[in-house]
């Protein structure tokens, strides 16, 4: 069986950043209690998305079109996602990491927090 991941959480630009280990190789995200990672937004749907492992690799699904974005573009397909790649499921930011221990990459957060800020209205 595949080595364990984790995956960094930040709800906001200076909210300190949540890890937590991912040792499934399914996890649904969103709000409520049946998801593995939960996100504390009544604004979100139930369930917005799953992460699926493939062998080495990781699939982004989304479930709920325009809800998650990389690199400010929205994901509306099954995709491949690597580690470390930012994504952002509303006002969160998260980031598959190889590995518990590895550090959060806060000016990853940083840059990305202002690119958001630069982007709204």
């Amino acid at each position: 069986m595949p080595e364990s991941c984790c995956l960094h959480i930040q709800d906001s630009v200076t909210g300190p950043i949540r890890v937590l280990e991912i040792p499934w190789p399914l996890v649904r995200v969103g709000r409520t209690a049946l998801c593995e990672v939960r996100l504390n937004d009544p604004d979100l749907p139930s369930e917005i998305c799953r992460l699926q492992r493939r062998g080495s690799n990781w699939q982004l699904e989304p479930l709920v079109l325009d809800t998650i974005q990389i690199d400010g573009r929205n994901v509306n397909g099954i995709c491949l996602i690597a580690y470390e790649t930012p994504f952002r499921i509303g006002h969160y930011r998260l980031t598959l990491q190889p590995s518990r221990l590895a550090a959060p990459d806060w000016d990853s957060y940083r840059n990305q927090n202002a690119d958001a800020r630069s982007q709204d209205p």
